[in-house]
């Protein structure tokens, strides 16, 4: 079965190449245009399942983010507690600190909360 390589190389999570590796080996071994191209269309299939996956995780680390955030706004009264939870959701969800300007923001916010 022509599959299984790039099925092996899906649950490996392998670098693009690998699957591209696998193309150019059967076109290296003379097969014929039409084994080629299935190889090809397996490769595609493959990488494009990995994708789904992908999306799938980062979708459930949103969501995840989401219900702790919701989580903490409805644990405490306390509005600085509050703005720190969601920047510290907003960085794990972009895996960086460029939630600096939205710390700034809320920290506005915040301010303009208690001057109410």
């Amino acid at each position: 079965m022509e599959e299984l390589p790039y099925l092996r190389l899906l649950l490996r999570n392998a670098p693009v190449t690998a699957f591209e590796d696998l193309v150019r080996a059967a076109e290296g071994q003379g097969l014929s245009a039409t084994d080629v191209e299935h190889r090809r269309e397996a490769m595609l299939l493959a990488l494009q399942i990995r994708e789904v996956l992908a999306e799938r995780r980062r979708r459930e680390q949103e969501l995840s983010a989401l219900n702790e955030t919701a989580s903490d706004l409805t644990a405490t009264r306390d509005i600085d507690a509050v703005l720190r939870a969601i920047v510290r959701r907003g960085r794990q969800l972009l895996d960086s600190d460029t939630c600096y300007h939205l710390a700034l923001r809320l920290r506005r916010l915040a301010d303009a909360l208690r001057a109410d």
